[in-house]
Formats: structure tokens, C-alpha cells, sequence
């Protein structure tokens, strides 16, 4: 009897644990699943706040071009700081590929007959072989890429598209010298310069927040009011007469006032290949056949005759339009603001917003040889053969009381002009960028309205993290964006039409670190 109770109870002890042991069991099931689901919750969250999910703005990012690497765990970008100091193990494992087409030359041509057919005109008038192998026929296809005002939307859209192609065929060349520094990086071991032209030569992962129109109902507004459109003064024409289409088709002006020793005939090759937008990263901007480009230099400066009208109209004395100082720009460094925009001012940092604008105008068609030869003497003594956009830029800014800071010419770092060599910071556009984001630490302006004339835009064709070209504004109205730069040299030209097409960051100068010695 005693057993008997003995093993009824231990089987009864025993049910009532395993039942307690199933319940148990069940809860920290449960609680499992909930831990899990929980889990994976807060990954989801934190896996799309990383790529950056927003429903409402597309990520400011670009897209990943490094194709050998996709799908390749993401990894935050080290500063360039971080990269300057990395070895050459740690560098290698930070280099990305550009994007590549997989297109022949000829399949590119054909594919954009409307915008084939513009840039071999250009090609015509300068002597220029229509070939994409050749660097000079790029530089007038990115040229013409610029020039969007005045075009119907389609040949807007088949010159964008162009320009994008060639940049992705170009893109060939830099990813070949990329590979062989990373395979040398690799063997033996690169030397400082070439570390420093390895960094240079990367794609800018994260630019930052690109310029965007201003949104519609804002912009639809304002242009309905005569009083506001970008036309000056009355009785001159419209500072908007590029806008027409006189020179998008080959970059060339007419210069009816033959100011500056005109040399017949050479109105053709003026403008072309000085700042091809691809001026940046690529060293190749021995732009050769342009030999015929060093007699443009005084055509350059006769056809700004006619431009410098259309300048006088933003505000100047229309006298000046036929006489010779306007060839020199002196009648327009007068220009006081334009109705309805604000007066320039002197930023807190110094940057002189009216001197800089006031260097644009003066310089706007002509090369300052004088003050800033090198370029000129390094081609042999050609007026203006050469990408000149962020030459100019530097120009414009540094006459605006941006201070140089001197050092290494192939290091972001510093941002200088001398005659012996440059700074690289100093004319090309690509690393002119990383100098402005990573060391003055400027920022970017988002809409129009963030902006100020004398403010600085950078331009990326293909939105690969290379940047290929740079202007200066030199007016806002009506949401509309009007810059004067070197290469198919423009005065006031509008070029918000390049915010639908292309990747552009603009820089408020007044941010800009300014602080050097």
C-alpha cells in the first residue's frame, strides 16, 4: 500500500511537471516568436533607414557605380581625410568603379541622330574629327549637352541622353587608369602623387542634396507677370537672347561690333574646347587639336561684343554696347542689380558677392592670360585652348575674396593658382568639388530660392559621382537660373533646363570656410 501511494505519487508529481514543463515550454515559445518578430521589425526599420527609404524624396545618392562590386556589403564612406591617411591595403579596398556602356561608338552616334548631327556641325566648324575616341569631339558633345535653352524638348532630351552616353564611354578611360593604379597599389606599392591621383580619380559616392526646380505652383506663378520677366532694360534686348537658340546650335557668337582684332573666320572655333565639362578628374585635358583654337582668343573677345549687349540690357548704360570698353568688359563691371533682385552683398566670410559677378562680366568671353598664364603657355601660347570652366570659376570666387590656401598641387587639400603649377582644386571640376565639400565645407543649396547670385554650381552629366563642369550665377528671377561661365563662353545664360537632366549641386558661398592665411 505504502509502494503503491509511493509510485502514485512520483507519477503524479511526475505529470504535474511535465505539465508545468509543456507550459513553460509554450510561453518561452512564444515569447520566442515574439523576441523574433520584434527583431526583425527593428532590422527592417533600421536596414531602410539606412538606404535612406523616404516616400516622399527620392535618396540624394546616387546610385552605386561600381558594377565589379555589386551587391557587395555597403559601407559607409570614409572621409578623404581617412583615405589620405590609409595604406595602400586599406585604399584598395575602398576603390569604386564608374559606370561603363556597353555600346560601341558608332551605336552611340546612331542611336541620337538629332544630337549627332549638332555636335558634328560643331565638330565641322572646328576641325574637329567626329569620333568619340577623340577627347576634343567629347569636350563639343558635353558642350552642346549644355546648351539646352532654346531647344525643342526632344532635342533637349536626345542631347542629354547623348552627353550621359558619352560620359559613360569616357567613364572607360578612367576606370583603366583606376585599375592600374590599384594594380600597382597592390604589387609594389604607390608613391605619394600617385595615391593622391588614385583619390582624385574615385566617384563621389555621396555628393550631398542636389539643386532641384522650384516646385511648380510656385514657378507657374510668377512668370505670368510682365514685370518680372528676365528682361532688363527697356528698349535693349532680353539678356535671354541665348535663350533663342543664336548660339546653343555650335557654341559660336557673332560679334557685329568686330571689337578685340577679329580674325576672319575664326569665329567658328571660339568657344569650343576651352572648360569641356569633363575638365575634372582626367588629365587628358591635353585637348590637342586645338591648335586652330589659339587664333580664337581675339575672336573670344570680339564676340562678346554682341553678348555684352545683350548685356548692357541687364542694367548697364546701353552705350556702352558699341563702344570698346564694353569689349573689355568695363561697362558691364559696372552693372548695378537687376530690377526685382536683391542688392549683392559681402558674406560675414568676406565673400564679395558684387566683385566676384563683377569679374564674371568683365571676363566672361576673354582669357585672363595676364594674371593667370599658365594654361596658356602650357599649350604652347594658345589664347583659349583649353577646359576652362573652373579656372574661371576660381577666378571669379578668389576676386570675391575667397582666400587661396597653398600647398600640394595634387592634393584637395589646397586650392591655390601660381605659374609654375596650379593647384588641381584650382581647374578641374571634380576635384574642385571634393575641395569645396570636404575642406571649406560648404553647403549645398536645394532649391533656386537657397540661392544667391555669385553662388557656385557644379554639374555630375551622368549622376556617377564625377563631376564634369562648373559656373557661377550671375542672376535669379522667377525661379529661373542664369550663370555666366567659360567654355562655350555664356554670359547670363538660363540654365535651369539642366536640373531636369543632369545631377547639379550648387554651393552657398557665404557657408564657404574661409579662414586661411
Amino acid at each position: 500500500m505504502g509502494t503503491h501511494i509511493i509510485f502514485q505519487s512520483i507519477v503524479e508529481g511526475k505529470y504535474i511537471l511535465e505539465k508545468r514543463s509543456s507550459r513553460i515550454k509554450r510561453s518561452t515559445r512564444r515569447k520566442r516568436i515574439a523576441w523574433i518578430s520584434a527583431a526583425a521589425v527593428l532590422l527592417l526599420s533600421a536596414s531602410l533607414a539606412y538606404a535612406g527609404f523616404n516616400s516622399v524624396e527620392e535618396p540624394s545618392t546616387p546610385p552605386s557605380a561600381d558594377a565589379e562590386k555589386a551587391g557587395a556589403e555597403v559601407k559607409a564612406e570614409p572621409a578623404l581625410e581617412e583615405l589620405a591617411k590609409a595604406t595602400d591595403e586599406e585604399l584598395v579596398n575602398q576603390i569604386h568603379y564608374y559606370d561603363e556602356i556597353s555600346l560601341s561608338k558608332e551605336e552611340i552616334q546612331r542611336s541620337h541622330p538629332t544630337a549627332t548631327k549638332i555636335v558634328n556641325q560643331k565638330a565641322k566648324q572646328q576641325n574637329v574629327k567626329p569620333d568619340l575616341d577623340n577627347p576634343r569631339y567629347r569636350e563639343l558633345a558635353m558642350e552642346a549637352g549644355l546648351e539646352l535653352e532654346g531647344k525643342t524638348p526632344k532635342e533637349q532630351k536626345d542631347l542629354a541622353d547623348f552627353v550621359k552616353k558619352v560620359d559613360k564611354y569616357h567613364n572607360k578611360e578612367l576606370n583603366k587608369r583606376i585599375k592600374e593604379l590599384e594594380k600597382k597599389a597592390k604589387k609594389e606599392g604607390l608613391t605619394e602623387k600617385e595615391r593622391a591621383e588614385l583619390i582624385s580619380l574615385l566617384p563621389i559616392k555621396n555628393p550631398g542634396p542636389a539643386l532641384k526646380p522650384e516646385p511648380k505652383k510656385e514657378a507657374e506663378k510668377k512668370p505670368s507677370t510682365p514685370s518680372k520677366e528676365p528682361v532688363k532694360t527697356p528698349g535693349k534686348e532680353e539678356p535671354a537672347d541665348k535663350q533663342k537658340g543664336d548660339q546653343p546650335k555650335d557654341g559660336v557668337k557673332e560679334n557685329p561690333q568686330g571689337e578685340k582684332g577679329t580674325q576672319p573666320g575664326e569665329d567658328k572655333q571660339k568657344d569650343t574646347g576651352r572648360d569641356e565639362p569633363r575638365d575634372e578628374g582626367q588629365q587628358d585635358d591635353g585637348d590637342g587639336n586645338q591648335d586652330g583654337n589659339g587664333q580664337e582668343g581675339n575672336e573670344d573677345g570680339q564676340t562678346g561684343s554682341e553678348d555684352e549687349q545683350s548685356g548692357s540690357d541687364e542694367g548697364q548704360n546701353g552705350s556702352d554696347d558699341g563702344q570698346g570698353g564694353n569689349e573689355d568688359g568695363q561697362g558691364e563691371d559696372s552693372e548695378q542689380p537687376e530690377p526685382n533682385q536683391p542688392p549683392l552683398k559681402k558674406e560675414a566670410n568676406g565673400y564679395d558677392r558684387a566683385k566676384a559677378v563683377e569679374y564674371a562680366y568683365k571676363w566672361w568671353n576673354k582669357r585672363n592670360n595676364e594674371e593667370y598664364g599658365f594654361y596658356s603657355r602650357e599649350r604652347g601660347g594658345c589664347y583659349d585652348c583649353w577646359y576652362d570652366c573652373t579656372n574661371f570659376v576660381s577666378q571669379v570666387i578668389k576676386n570675391g575674396g575667397i582666400k587661396e590656401r597653398v600647398g600640394r598641387y595634387d592634393w584637395y587639400d589646397y586650392w591655390f593658382y601660381n605659374d609654375d603649377r596650379p593647384a588641381l582644386t584650382w581647374s578641374l571640376a571634380h576635384s574642385f568639388y571634393l575641395h569645396m565639400k570636404e575642406v571649406r565645407k560648404a553647403q549645398n543649396g536645394t532649391r533656386p530660392s537657397n540661392l544667391q547670385v555669385g553662388d557656385i554650381i557644379s554639374v555630375d552629366f551622368e549622376g556617377d559621382g564625377s563631376i564634369n563642369h562648373s559656373v557661377v550665377i550671375t542672376k535669379i528671377q522667377n525661379g529661373q537660373i542664369y550663370a555666366t561661365y567659360h567654355s562655350s563662353d555664356n554670359k547670363d545664360k538660363n540654365i535651369t533646363d539642366w536640373l531636369r537632366y543632369y545631377k547639379v549641386y550648387a554651393w552657398k558661398m557665404e557657408t564657404v570656410k574661409n579662414n586661411y592665411r
